[in-house]
């Protein structure tokens, strides 16, 4: 299988801008050196809705910054704080 860099998927540099503003956090992995990305309350609160934080709700990265997995994208109204059109 074929490893795709993170750079591929997203905006590295906007994501490094976004943990820097705390839109968005990374955890490590105790064990595997993987780290998770997810948007937080300021994201949500704030609606700041960008293609990159959708992109990186969930998305595990390797110590190199390659995936490793990647989760399915929200629906617009599966979104945290998104109200109905109705």
């Amino acid at each position: 299988m074929e490893r795709v860099h993170a750079s591929a998927v997203v905006n590295m540099e906007e994501v490094e801008q976004l943990l820097a503003g705390g839109v968005l956090t990374q955890s490590a992995h105790p064990s595997f050196g993987y780290r998770i990305l997810n948007y937080t309350s300021r994201a949500v609160f704030n609606r700041a809705w960008t293609d990159t934080v959708e992109r990186c709700r969930g998305l595990v990265l390797d110590a190199d910054d390659y995936v490793v997995a990647r989760p399915i994208r929200l629906y617009a109204m599966a979104r945290p704080g998104a109200t109905s059109r109705a």
